[in-house]
């Protein structure tokens, strides 16, 4: 007789909310939290296995109180077996962007080795973070969670501001994604130079003078916040090759551009995007692999035909943005400050089985992107997508489906002391 397949584990993705909650439920042991208890016996038959992301680290280290945070950080540890961490949304974009890409121009990825090694490199590093946190209570982690503090209190002034007069909010984003304009400047610079203090400060005197948003913008903004999502989340696309390739080169040794421009008219049949400047048509072999603002200038008009498209971890992550500050801005209130971490979780929508969270507006979002994907996949990603602990037990006992099968860090670190 033929041997059963054995089914494989289903991937599960707890969002904070849910690991902060083990700890609010038991005051003696997370174990005992009903949730905790359901996903220890499932890992213990080999029905699940759960993993954490660097979004998890970054906000483990914004807990005050230190001997939760080295709690925490163990819970999150003991669950992930202290080898399953997840490489992060920025390399899942980066990765989507190089497929799609090579969709047209299939060499476009030179040297994958360059891309792999900066994926074993960041998830060995997070899942050292992670265990430091849980070891050593008095980390000097104080620099780190004031520059956190300051890209939430930036986050939340900006928001502050669309709130005032939505409309222009509104006609803003929509008029930059269809001229594709774009600033040489630093856009941030102006709350470079403010204290979290004095955002603080202006967010307070702006509050009184929020407005909802009226009928005709937010018809707008229902119509075109698939475009707005494709858009904006393929622009982070720039910001993100910028911050993984930080060697000199790295980026004209990962990615051919010279095979990219060859193959471009097959990009503009698939995007409609705009061709190439006469001056990069032109150019030779050496120029395309050499000078670096060629480089650039090439791969931004990539970015730009992506964002016709767009790639389905930064529309994920920007539509969980925009539905978020979307229903804040019409009860006339800030989002949290945690909204980006927010979306950042909404990411491991695309290769988890059972996404969990405890927090009701992200659950509402998150199902409603588990239908995106699902649409986008014709049907062959199915994720769960769940809020309490028996809607959890539901999901494990189904079998896992498309999801996408990582490797836990600890295939990578049996031979990486001989590396």
């Amino acid at each position: 007789m033929p041997t059963a397949t054995k089914a494989r584990p289903r991937n599960v993705y707890l969002d904070q909310s849910v690991y902060s909650q083990f700890l609010n439920e038991s005051r003696c042991d997370w174990r005992d939290a009903d949730s905790a208890q359901v996903l220890l016996e499932a890992q213990r038959d080999s029905h699940a296995q759960v993993w954490a992301s660097p979004t998890h680290v970054l906000e483990t280290c914004q807990t005050t109180d230190l001997d939760r945070r080295a709690e925490l950080a163990s819970v999150i540890l003991h669950l992930i077996e202290a080898r399953r961490m997840w490489h992060g949304h920025e390399i899942e974009t980066v990765h989507h962007f190089a497929q799609f890409l090579k969709a047209c121009a299939p060499n476009f990825v030179r040297y994958p080795e360059f891309l792999r090694d900066r994926v074993r490199t960041t998830r060995r590093t997070w899942l050292g973070a992670l265990a430091l946190i849980a070891a050593a209570k008095s980390l000097p982690l104080e620099p780190l969670v004031a520059s956190l503090r300051k890209v939430k209190a930036t986050s939340q002034l900006l928001h502050a501001r669309f709130a005032v007069n939505p409309r222009n909010w509104v006609d803003g984003m929509i008029r930059t994604v269809n001229e594709q304009l774009t600033t040489r400047g630093d856009p941030f610079s102006e709350f470079e130079r403010l204290t979290v203090e004095e955002m603080e400060v202006e967010i307070a005197a702006l509050e009184p003078e929020f407005e909802k948003l009226q009928p005709r913008d937010l018809a707008r903004l229902n119509k075109e916040r698939a475009d707005l999502a494709h858009a904006y989340g393929a622009i982070e696309v720039g910001r993100i090759l910028d911050a993984l390739f930080t060697l000199p080169c790295e980026i004209e040794l990962t990615f051919d551009i010279p095979h990219l421009v060859e193959c471009w008219p097959s990009l503009q049949a698939k995007t409609g995007c705009k061709p190439l400047s006469s001056t990069i048509v032109h150019a030779d072999m050496s120029s395309l692999m050499g000078d670096r603002t060629l480089v650039r200038t090439v791969l931004q008009q990539a970015i730009f035909a992506v964002c016709k498209v767009g790639l389905i971890p930064s529309t994920v992550a920007f539509d969980v943005i925009l539905r978020d500050l979307q229903k804040c801005i019409n009860d006339r209130r800030l989002p949290t400050g945690g909204l980006t971490f927010d979306a950042n979780h909404a990411v491991s929508l695309i290769w988890c089985d059972i996404f969990v969270t405890y927090d009701q507006s992200l659950g509402e979002s998150a199902k409603t992107m588990a239908k995106l994907i699902e649409a986008k996949t014709n049907g062959t990603r199915r994720i769960d997508v769940v809020t309490t602990p028996e809607q959890l037990r539901r999901a494990l006992a189904r079998p896992a489906n498309g999801a996408l099968e990582h490797e836990d860090i600890s295939v990578e670190l049996g031979d990486w002391g001989s590396a």
